[in-house]
């Protein structure tokens, strides 16, 4: 029989190891991390002064993002995100988004629309400037480059938002864009 007592003692001394998982590794094994990817390659890229809409619909779960990366190969893209746009679901490919975990996954609540119609970009998340990627003016010289973004965010239930991604530069752009994000009630902390 384990003395919890003893084990606790040990472990603050520094003489037993503690073995610990983080959040993202413990959510795959509970089926609750989702990945989507939503790509506008060579034959369906963003035209000159061209903008493209992913909708994001959250439901009855809070979402926590976990990463984002930007891929892209442009002379310059601009990245918004708004919360609350006005847009016809009826428009656009409706995605599925993917679970990591390939045994016991649990169905994604979320929606994803992309190239939905939007006709209201709704109320901007960042109060600083836009999201500007930057490439090389010259085709020949351009290169794929991704930037994760750092930090988590945590997004309400029953709430629907906006990624617009703008083509400021000269040229088609290629564009991929990820996702990766959990469903459910954070651990900590309680509220």
């Amino acid at each position: 029989m384990i003395n919890f007592t003893q084990l606790i003692k040990k472990l603050v001394r520094g003489e037993r190891a503690v073995t610990v998982a983080g959040y993202p590794e413990q959510n795959v094994k509970n089926g609750l991390q989702y990945y989507t990817r939503i790509v506008y390659p060579l034959l369906d890229p963003i035209g000159a002064d061209e903008s493209k809409s992913i909708i994001f619909k959250t439901t009855s779960k809070k979402v926590l993002v976990k990463v984002r990366i930007v891929h892209y190969l442009a002379e310059e893209i601009k990245l918004e995100l708004f919360k609350d746009p006005t847009f016809d679901d009826q428009t656009g490919i409706q995605l599925t988004p993917d679970n990591y975990n390939g045994v016991t996954p649990i169905a994604p609540t979320v929606q994803i629309y992309k190239d939905a119609t939007v006709t209201a970009d709704g109320i901007s998340l960042d109060n600083s400037d836009d999201e500007h990627y930057f490439g090389s003016r010259s085709v020949p010289q351009r290169n794929g480059n991704s930037i994760p973004e750092g930090r988590e965010r945590v997004l309400q239930v029953e709430s629907v938002y906006h990624v617009k991604i703008t083509n400021t530069g000269g040229g088609d752009s290629r564009v991929q864009y990820f996702l990766d994000w959990y469903e459910g009630e954070p651990d900590l902390p309680r509220k």
